[in-house]
């Protein structure tokens, strides 16, 4: 038996926060993104591969764990990067939007970047919701570790 943490699925397991050294690894996928395409991208263009790869490898992770503010926030820094500027850094003076408005749906007037904490929650919580409708009697119903 393999001591916790451990890896299922791709994903890592742990009956205590996760450390930042594992969390580093999840980070460490959204660096792989070649940066040289987005000097070739329009913002646009860049938003649409933002919303595609980069939001997307999260959510494999973010439906068993809660990932760690500093983990978030280390993503957000190189999602808002590549937007702006197609590189893995980027200076406060060229973005043009907040990165707040910038995660809200086109609807409502931003680009409509998956918000990491916000959409983290609700694929959490969809696991309660399904548990409590499934329809099975309450000894039945399934434990759920989500956090």
């Amino acid at each position: 038996m393999e001591p916790f943490p451990c890896c299922y699925l791709g994903v890592l397991l742990s009956v205590h926060r996760l450390r930042c050294v594992d969390e580093q690894a999840l980070v460490d996928k959204v660096v792989r993104i070649p940066t040289w395409k987005g000097n070739l991208l329009s913002v646009a263009g860049c938003a649409a591969l933002v919303k595609a790869t980069l939001s997307a490898i999260l959510v494999h992770t973010s439906i068993a764990l809660y990932l760690s503010p500093w983990a978030i926030d280390s993503i957000n820094r190189l999602r808002r990067a590549f937007i702006w500027a197609g590189s893995k850094s980027v200076a406060g003076g060229k973005c043009k939007v907040a990165w707040l408005i910038v995660c809200h749906p086109k609807e409502l007037g931003g680009l409509g970047v998956t918000d990491l904490r916000k959409a983290g929650v609700a694929l959490r919580m969809l696991w309660v919701w399904k548990d409590r409708t499934s329809g099975h009697a309450s000894g039945e119903r399934a434990v759920l570790a989500l956090f």
